[in-house]
């Protein structure tokens, strides 16, 4: 199957890839831990924060978001691989045939 016709049949949702689910974890984390440190009235430890995450992590993963739309993927387990339709073929794996989750041609 080639990229075009792949493209035509989307799935209801985007993939969840280890990359996306990386974004998530880390802005949640984040954000919680800097939301629990200035309800309890540091400022230090919150700044500290926004400049770990800003500059270190969320540069990283800006980089790594490049090389998801444009990098040859030499990484199928972290760009690629759709961690919600693994999930359910591991959950459900008496199901036969396409389900919800899959691409359909």
């Amino acid at each position: 199957m080639d990229l075009e016709s792949d493209a035509s049949h989307h799935a209801r949702w985007p993939k969840l890839t280890g990359y996306r689910l990386l974004v998530v974890l880390f802005t949640a984390s984040f954000g919680t831990w800097k939301a629990y440190l200035s309800y309890r009235g540091y400022s230090t430890a919150p700044n500290t924060l926004d400049w770990l995450s800003g500059v270190v992590i969320f540069l990283t993963l800006y980089w790594m978001g490049i090389y998801e739309r444009h990098g040859m993927h030499n990484m199928p387990w972290l760009f690629d691989e759709d961690l919600v339709a693994l999930a359910h073929s591991r959950l459900y794996p008496h199901r036969s045939g396409a389900s919800r989750l899959e691409r359909v041609d």
